[in-house]
């Protein structure tokens, strides 16, 4: 191995470990800061001024999730059907759509 090879491995090495640093520096701080806070009322079914509850939040997040999920994917699906089988490859939008769907998963056109 070369010396620019070292220095680059070193820096990869350094970053890797500063960025898991700041990681687990911030998850440390929300820990101690809300561990204290954290009670059974917290999520309790019902919402009110006095008791502010995150258990209806969790549900609605839960909810909204799966709509997005039960209308996105057969869309997802039908649409790599079409493209599949159905467009014309010499199509530019088509093209267009294959190179940066190649590129999102990581495989070089």
């Amino acid at each position: 191995m070369n010396k620019l090879s070292k220095l680059i491995k070193g820096l990869v090495i350094f970053s890797a470990f500063a960025t898991f640093s700041i990681l687990f520096i911030i998850i440390g701080y929300i820990l101690i800061k809300g561990i204290p806070y954290l009670k059974p009322s917290l999520f309790a079914l019902e919402y009110t001024t006095e008791n502010v509850s995150l258990f209806p939040a969790i549900i609605t997040t839960l909810i909204m999730t799966f709509l997005a999920l039960l209308i996105a994917c057969p869309i997802g699906i039908f649409t790599g059907f079409y493209l599949v089988e159905y467009a014309k490859s010499d199509n530019r939008l088509v093209e267009i759509i294959r190179l940066t769907t190649e590129t999102l998963s990581g495989i070089p056109p």
